[in-house]
């Protein structure tokens, strides 16, 4: 059944009746090319970021497939038999559990950081994603992103921490206690000092199964302007 638009219908009529007629599956395409569209247009106006017509609906697709992978990841799948999945586990009493992850974005020479914060009863406490500059490369992009998500974290919970990450690179950084001569060694240490703020603080790598809301945080950041932050609430699209 074809599809257009009634002069006596509304907009959101008409966006629903994909939903009736096409189903689930075409219609959340539809709403996320129509998220990037708009998104695009924020960027023209606010950040003088122009995107060439085609790729927005090729990076929708992108982000698309990306959401799918992660809400298949955390739902009730049958486990490989040949690796075993890794579950999300909550702190021991008195501690919270930050997962924090860093998505670098080449494309457009941005980088995508997503923290959550739960305690120990798996009560939601915050969360953020924010889409920042790319430095010089992508060993810059993911320093700069985990520093800006233990600030984050910090300010706004300076109680016993326990971070997780599966960025081996970033979590070995984070946990010596060496100084680091790389380009980005200072960024590491001012990202160690601002754990020390913290009542207390451990920092633990993770795969990405145990780590995939913070994952799907810092790769929904390519589809905003600035950042987004939640506290005591669950993001809506999660």
């Amino acid at each position: 059944m074809d599809l257009h638009v009634d002069s006596n219908c509304g907009i959101l009529d008409w966006v629903w009746g994909i939903r009736k007629y096409k189903g689930d599956g075409y219609f959340l395409k539809v709403a996320v090319v129509l998220w990037s569209v708009w998104n695009v247009c924020n960027s023209a106006i606010f950040r003088d970021m122009v995107k060439l017509p085609h790729n927005v609906y090729k990076d929708a697709m992108h982000f698309l497939k990306e959401y799918n992978d992660v809400h298949l990841k955390t739902g009730n799948l049958v486990p490989s038999v040949s690796r075993e999945r890794v579950r999300w586990l909550a702190s021991k009493d008195g501690w919270y559990k930050v997962n924090m992850d860093e998505a670098v974005f080449a494309d457009i020479q941005k980088v995508g950081v997503g923290a959550v914060i739960r305690n120990e009863c798996r009560e939601f406490l915050g969360a953020m994603c924010e889409l920042m500059k790319f430095g010089l490369d992508a060993t810059d992009a993911e320093a700069l992103a985990a520093l800006q998500a233990i600030e984050f974290v910090v300010d706004i919970c300076p109680f016993n921490l326990v971070f997780e990450g599966d960025c081996v690179q970033v979590i070995k950084a984070l946990m010596t206690s060496e100084f680091d001569f790389s380009r980005v060694g200072h960024v590491y240490s001012i990202a160690r000092s601002k754990l020390s703020l913290a009542q207390g603080s451990s920092v633990i790598h993770v795969p990405r199964d145990g780590n995939s809301i913070a994952h799907y945080l810092a790769q929904f950041a390519r589809n905003i302007v600035g950042s987004l932050v939640w506290l005591e609430s669950v993001p809506p699209f999660l």
